[in-house]
């Protein structure tokens, strides 16, 4: 009986190291630039992975074929990208970038298809480092919007000179997005451990915390024009309150919680309109609708800088080549400035793919990424009567990132993205900070 307690330590202290390493990829691969180094370490530590969880994962795998056909039709398809391509001046570039944003993600959802019992046990164990973390994030955030250039390098400057860019805290060079990623998840991940507290006062304090640390992060976002922390945070907030719901269905749910609704939403517009007397948020608010606006109708006003995001899927969608396999593959790479007349080609996700691979490609990548997000759940048995509501809200969630962000080929946001989802799962388990039914050797184990 102590050797297979020894064993089962054992095994959980290496799932820890596996997870914070991931952790370390996401916390500061952006500031200490190693590209390269980190890739190859992204892959290393997915063979690790796979030679220690292989059992497990071939029996996932078969469990899940949801996870093996979408990733039958993501090869085939990328296939069909690369056969069709006129120029294959940059296959083997794009391919190691969706190669390379995948490794990362695979390890952490080898690890996440372990159970949810695990993670939890994990994440609850790190609560107080990763909040540490986050208070000296805002810290450097804070010192960042005043203009001092700290810890800011002059090669990123040199890059890429609008200053409030680089007001990315810990995560580094033009980090604003995964910036506002990080915010999202260690919200979730608080909001879930106030179930596990005892005490009022140690509730009320926690709470206070939490919202604290959002309020300073909101106001580092006003001043360092991370407008993706007001667009993204709103959406996350009611998609994640929407999947902790016990109905299964959209108007289920707001029947069951009708009135909450009706007075969440006036205290929002009471406040709002406080707020928008101060302004400091009035201007704000402006730059926020005004950035969402030029997105949304950038033929009314230019296609240029951000306003790009649509306008390429758009683009591409009004050519017969954005519904088959794209213009090539091989043509330009995913992302950089001034490619086939964009000033930022690839600032999103969904018009890159699109335009490069086609609209195949692009539903390819979302279905597999959908599967990868919702693995533990699928084989979660306590889980299964909310598997299509959470496919519901992991397919809006990845949709939205991929209009926003470059998703596909950025480690750190694939990586947030599925962190994301994975605490707003814990969010419906069974039990505090959520445990599926513990087996004879979990037992054993603690």
């Amino acid at each position: 009986m102590q050797t297979l307690k020894l064993n089962y330590s054992t095994d959980y202290l290496i799932y820890d190291l596996i997870l914070d390493f991931l952790m370390v990829i996401v916390l500061i691969s952006g500031y200490v630039e190693h590209i390269e180094m980190w890739r190859m370490l992204g892959v290393m530590t997915l063979a690790l992975t796979f030679c220690l969880y292989g059992n497990s994962v071939y029996q996932g795998l078969s469990e899940s074929r949801r996870v093996v056909l979408s990733g039958l039709c993501l090869v085939l398809v990328m296939t069909l990208c690369a056969l069709f391509t006129v120029s294959d001046t940059y296959i083997v570039q794009n391919l190691k970038g969706l190669f390379y944003a995948f490794c990362p993600a695979a390890s952490y959802i080898i690890l996440t298809g372990e159970g949810l019992d695990r993670l939890s046990d994990y994440l609850r164990k790190r609560l107080p480092l990763l909040n540490a973390v986050y208070v000296v994030h805002l810290y450097i955030l804070s010192r960042q919007i005043q203009g001092t250039g700290f810890m800011i390098k002059a090669s990123w400057l040199a890059k890429n000179s609008y200053y409030k860019d680089q007001c990315s805290g810990i995560f580094g060079f033009n980090s604003t997005h995964s910036c506002a990623l990080f915010s999202i998840f260690m919200l979730f991940l608080n909001l879930n451990y106030l179930t596990e507290i005892k005490g009022r006062y140690r509730r009320l304090l926690f709470i206070t915390y939490t919202l604290a640390a959002e309020a300073v992060m909101l106001y580092c976002a006003a001043f360092s024009d991370n407008i993706a922390l007001f667009v993204l945070t709103p959406f996350f907030v009611v998609l994640y309150y929407y999947l902790s719901g016990k109905e299964l269905g959209i108007l289920s749910f707001v029947r069951k919680h009708i009135k909450q609704i009706a007075v969440f939403l006036i205290i929002i517009v009471l406040i709002g309109l406080a707020l928008l007397s101060v302004p400091a948020v009035t201007k704000t608010a402006e730059t926020v609708y005004g950035r969402v606006y030029r997105v949304l109708y950038f033929n009314d006003t230019g296609v240029k800088g951000s306003n790009e995001r649509l306008a390429i899927l758009v683009d591409a969608l009004s050519q017969p080549f954005g519904w088959l396999f794209g213009y090539g593959l091989g043509e330009q790479p995913w992302k950089g400035l001034d490619l086939l007349g964009y000033r930022h080609f690839g600032i999103s996700s969904i018009g890159s793919t699109t335009y490069l691979c086609g609209l195949w490609a692009f539903a390819a990548l979302m279905a597999f990424y959908i599967s990868l997000s919702t693995y533990a759940a699928e084989r979660s048995a306590s889980l299964a009567a909310y598997r299509l509501k959470i496919r519901a809200v992991s397919f809006l969630s990845l949709f939205m990132l991929t209009v926003y962000t470059t998703l596909f080929i950025e480690i750190r946001k694939l990586l947030l993205f599925l962190m994301i989802m994975a605490v707003m799962q814990l969010r419906i388990q069974p039990g505090p900070l959520q445990t599926d039914v513990p087996t004879e050797q979990t037992e054993a184990g603690r």
